[in-house]
């Protein structure tokens, strides 16, 4: 069996082969990467199951692809995906960080979610949903249309609305 030029071998398992955009051959055949999201639409990571002497094995299909592409990669390296989807596994989406920095932009994630928990949003958030209340009754009462504050159909967030009558 002849196995592509554009396709590498993975020093993980004997047999299976990737390519820099992430496609697999195992045993000189296609082999596809599941990539699943969980119950709430959360991203998890993309995987490769082979079945191997009758035993499942699960592979992190990034890592795979760092191993055959980033020669700095090294066995459990901390991958950072350039454009932050986890199922972009492209050799060239990939790069390799330290512990430092991979857990540096886990808390700016984590921050993020933290702060829309703060009083302050929660108020603008419940401002923006008032606006937007008053803005359905207004066009059930009236059938007019209520505008944004810069003539636009769409209300943006902390727009007051302007009725036109």
């Amino acid at each position: 069996m002849e196995i592509p030029e554009q396709y590498r071998p993975c020093k993980e398992l004997a047999d299976l082969y990737v390519d820099s955009e992430g496609n697999f051959l195992y045993r000189g055949k296609p082999k596809k990467v599941i990539r699943s999201v969980s119950r709430h639409g959360k991203k998890l990571t993309a995987r490769l199951t082979v079945m191997r002497e009758g035993k499942r094995m699960y592979f992190c299909a990034a890592n795979l692809v760092a191993s055959a592409f980033i020669p700095e990669y090294k066995n459990h390296a901390y991958i950072e995906y350039k454009d932050g989807d986890i199922h972009n596994i492209r050799a060239d989406n990939l790069s390799i960080v330290t512990k430092k920095d991979y857990y540096a932009a886990r808390m700016a994630v984590a921050n993020y979610y933290h702060k829309r928990g703060t009083y302050q949003y929660q108020v603008e958030r419940i401002e923006n949903t008032i606006a937007d209340a008053q803005a359905v009754l207004h066009y059930f009462k009236t059938g007019d249309m209520v505008f944004g504050s810069d003539g636009s159909s769409h209300m943006k967030f902390g727009d007051n609305p302007t009725f036109f009558v």
